[in-house]
């Protein structure tokens, strides 16, 4: 039987995911979005800096400080992050097509939208205590031309908190994950896949001075359902996969000197995965061997994920109104899929160990008259890849550049005008012809802060491309629009 297949792609993108942010899960609907090269964030993103052409390290902001919560991802730093009560809520919409075309020049589309909103509200009582509430949804479609068709949309939701005891804060949270893919396909055994899951989050830090040190660990119960059926029905499976996930991370900020901060970050990811499946064929089913019904459960696979990641980040005043930042990292993944002997699961026999280095650097000036400001960013990415086959090892090198630059106006003291451009180079394999690529991306935003400052609202609008550089027809093209509106609340 031919069935969906989870792209084992995925995998080195969830780890990355997972280990930077703690946000991500291990359902299907991040496969589907990873598959499509996107990825769910489920946090309120800079929508000010993403007006700015996509910048993350040049220009100051809020939602991007170098501390435990914001760059370390450690629940246990939002107590000193989040004063009082704060309410944040974010929307993140993209539309995205890519063509590719075949060796004998036939263009197929492949048209993906995703919708992300979301709310956290939070309140503390001084610096002692924290609690709080948040939710996201997401709806992630896509379309073949002439093919086939997924819809994958569900909610998260869950609390957390914090609490002082004397230099240690404590946290914890608790979140659950729903999904559901509605799949309209031609191929009779497609599966459509739901998702739940469960994620339990601790966390410690201690605060001294200058230092700040977290730990947290963060454990995930996830199970994926597949269903699979041809037409007459003649047949029915239901597949089980269970995906428990832990994730271990540390952070540390310091600053050394009165115009310098860092930070340095650790993680591990941990997943061991097995899918059985519960077969079922009608004695009318044309392969069933015998004149009976036939019902089995059988193991499809059993996977065995490791992925760790190390990072860095600096940030220096220059002057009064310039800052230089670098932040970089690296991390790898080992991924082993061992499948059943009798039937195929929604995974394949996998061997491949991936690892990546990633490294941007940033420059920022402020006017000294407070009404502007803008930076610029070069950042370098470079992923190897080792596949395991018939004995033999395959390797894929990849590299990809891109140059942001952005600015901030403030026509008033409650408005403020955005816009960047970026520019990228990707090549997707150095050893390969035909595979490179360049692109840019175009990026307006608006800010409306009022007086009093109890709030503050962004939007933004993103378009970009990236075709082909090399002589010929092309083979793959690819274009995207994105809006993204953000909104603090303080009370």
């Amino acid at each position: 039987m031919r069935l969906a297949r989870f792209g084992a792609e995925w995998i080195a993108v969830l780890a990355l995911s997972c280990a930077v942010s703690g946000a991500g899960w291990a359902q299907s609907v991040d496969y589907l979005a990873q598959e499509a090269g996107l990825a769910l964030d489920r946090t309120p993103a800079s929508a000010r800096l993403e007006g700015m052409g996509g910048l993350t390290i040049a220009v100051a902001d809020e939602g991007r400080e170098l501390n435990l919560s914001d760059y370390g991802r450690n629940l246990a730093g939002w107590l000193p992050d989040r004063e009082g009560r704060r309410s944040d809520l974010w929307f993140r919409s993209i539309d995205r097509a890519v063509d590719v075309r075949n060796e004998r020049n036939v263009r197929t589309r492949t048209r993906t939208g995703l919708v992300e909103t979301g709310a956290i509200a939070s309140w503390s009582s001084g610096s002692k205590r924290l609690l709080g509430a948040e939710y996201a949804y997401e709806r992630l479609e896509t379309a073949v031309e002439r093919g086939e068709r997924s819809r994958d949309r569900g909610p998260q939701w869950g609390g957390f908190g914090n609490q002082r005891l004397g230099p240690l804060v404590v946290g914890g949270a608790v979140h659950f994950s729903s999904d559901a893919q509605h799949l309209t396909t031609t191929n009779p055994f497609g599966i459509s896949h739901d998702g739940s899951g469960v994620r339990y989050t601790g966390a410690l830090a201690y605060f001294r001075g200058n230092l700040a040190v977290g730990a947290q660990v963060e454990r995930q119960v996830n199970t994926i359902l597949g269903y699979g059926h041809e037409v007459s029905r003649f047949h029915e499976d239901e597949l089980t996969w269970k995906r428990p996930v832990g994730i271990y991370s540390a952070v540390a900020t310091f600053s050394p000197a009165a115009l310098l901060r860092g930070a340095v970050r650790a993680s591990l990811l941990r997943i061991d995965g097995r899918q059985d499946v519960d077969v079922s064929w009608d004695y009318r089913m044309p392969d069933n061997p015998g004149r009976a019904n036939y019902r089995a459960l059988v193991g499809a696979f059993e996977e065995e994920v490791r992925g760790g990641e190390i990072g860095s980040r600096w940030d220096a005043d220059l002057t009064g109104s310039m800052r230089a930042s670098i932040d970089g990292e690296i991390g790898w993944t080992s991924d082993l899929v061992t499948e059943g002997v009798n039937y195929k699961g929604s995974r394949r026999a996998l061997d491949r160990d991936r690892g990546w280095t990633r490294l941007v650097g940033g420059l920022g000036y402020a006017l000294a008259s407070g009404r502007g400001r803008g930076g610029v960013e070069g950042s370098f990415l470079r992923t190897k890849t080792e596949d395991r086959v018939d004995g033999g090892v395959e390797e894929i090198s990849e590299r990809r550049l891109e140059v942001r630059a952005g600015a901030e106006y403030h026509l008033r003291d409650d408005i403020a005008l955005r816009a960047g451009y970026a520019r990228t180079v990707d090549d997707r394999d150095l050893d390969a012809p035909r595979t490179l690529h360049t692109g840019s991306a175009v990026t307006i935003g608006l800010g409306l802060m009022p007086r009093g400052g109890l709030f503050q609202i962004d939007a933004l609008l993103r378009y970009g491309s990236l075709a082909p550089d090399y002589g010929g027809a092309p083979n793959r093209e690819e274009e995207a629009t994105s809006l993204g509106l953000g909104a603090r609340f303080l009370l």
